[in-house]
């Protein structure tokens, strides 16, 4: 755990997403926040914003970095993948805070089960929220995304 929190790598992306105004959190989920990583694991980010994030500035920010980019998968959501020169592999996943309050809303005032988000949605916000690996807490999100992070769903 102590080595992904000095990984300098995590902090230099999450400082230049902090640069931008409508970013509210930058937060590092799966196994490496929850301390489970090992030789096969790579970095899963969340980025919250009010605002989507420019293609190009995700771009600037991983093409140089990146033996291989994937940009803008949207299968599942709005993704950047790419692996570095170590051979890690890193994804960013692209989430707006109206977008996120929504599917909270869904998931956990009118109980709408969706097959793979019941939980996830969830699961990234407490790794923001309890496993204390939040790369920057910028500024909190409002509505629902806040009072999950203030715990007003997520019991500890």
């Amino acid at each position: 755990m102590d080595e992904v929190r000095s990984d300098a790598r995590l902090r230099e992306i999450a400082s230049r997403f902090s640069k931008l105004e409508y970013i509210e959190a930058v937060v590092l989920a799966g196994s490496a926040a929850g301390g489970t990583s090992d030789s096969q694991s790579d970095y899963d980010f969340y980025v919250y914003s009010r605002h989507p994030v420019n293609l190009a500035f995700r771009e600037n920010l991983l093409r140089p970095r990146a033996q291989r980019l994937d940009l803008h998968r949207t299968f599942w959501e709005d993704e950047d993948a790419w692996i570095e020169p170590d051979a890690i592999e890193f994804q960013i996943m692209y989430r707006s805070c109206a977008w996120t309050e929504g599917e909270l809303s869904a998931r956990l005032d009118r109980c709408e089960a969706m097959l793979g988000y019941t939980t996830a949605i969830v699961i990234a916000l407490s790794a923001r929220a309890y496993s204390g690996t939040a790369l920057v807490g910028l500024r909190e999100c409002r509505g629902a995304c806040s009072r999950a992070i203030r715990n007003d769903w997520l019991a500890p």
